[in-house]
């Protein structure tokens, strides 16, 4: 079968299949796996196998635009991006025109920073907060970072995403502030500010693989 990656561990005992996000079959084994049990466990799960490939794939169709260098989202809108000889970011109902040498993830990079550690400062400030620097990072594996010393990392990815997600996971980061775990209290402080950490959660989980990955 292709597309079938092998994860050894001498601590595994059984035998498990999982579905990654680039719809490749993961086979989990002991140290020393038998080819038959692999070939017998992948054989009568391929019903289950067809199923949960069909959903990466599903999901890659629907995040097309996302990596169309023509295309952007920005605060989660869609708009057709140009580049102009205008040395201004010109924005209208439908398009965004950056000056000739700005690329996509420069001028991602540049609204990251110009709106969301204003937007994070005005959440704190909601929250009755007082947060140390705000700084926006390309990161590769979260959201955001709430450090003990009081500092927040914020994913420039967040400025495509629609304001009720990326409000979310300031939120989410500030509350870190009071509770820094992810206690019953720390969700009941988050929800006392948000409604939507359910529909964000999952808005986050479906573009993960285009905003943590290609931007």
């Amino acid at each position: 079968m292709n597309n079938v990656i092998y994860k050894t561990n001498k601590r595994r005992q059984r035998y498990s299949l999982e579905i990654n996000d680039a719809a490749e079959l993961v086979v989990k084994t002991p140290e020393k796996p038998s080819q038959k049990i692999i070939d017998q466990l992948i054989t009568e799960n391929q019903a289950w196998i067809k199923k949960h490939q069909k959903k990466p794939q599903e999901t890659k169709a629907q995040l097309h635009d996302w990596s169309d260098p023509h295309k952007i989202y920005f605060r989660g809108k869609k708009y057709d991006l140009y580049q102009s000889n205008n040395q201004r970011i010109i924005f209208a109902n439908s398009s965004i025109s950056i000056p000739k040498g700005m690329t996509k993830p420069s001028f991602i990079a540049h609204q990251a920073s110009e709106y969301l550690p204003e937007r994070c400062l005005d959440i704190a400030e909601m929250m009755g907060l007082r947060t140390g620097n705000i700084t926006i990072r390309k990161l590769r594996s979260c959201w955001g970072t709430c450090h003990q010393n009081r500092n927040i990392t914020l994913n420039r990815a967040l400025i495509q995403s629609p304001d009720w997600v990326s409000d979310y996971v300031m939120i989410h980061e500030c509350a870190h502030l009071i509770h820094f775990n992810h206690s019953k209290s720390f969700w009941g402080l988050v929800a006392k500010y948000t409604n939507h950490t359910a529909p964000a959660k999952e808005w986050l989980k479906m573009h993960q693989p285009a905003l943590i990955h290609l931007t």
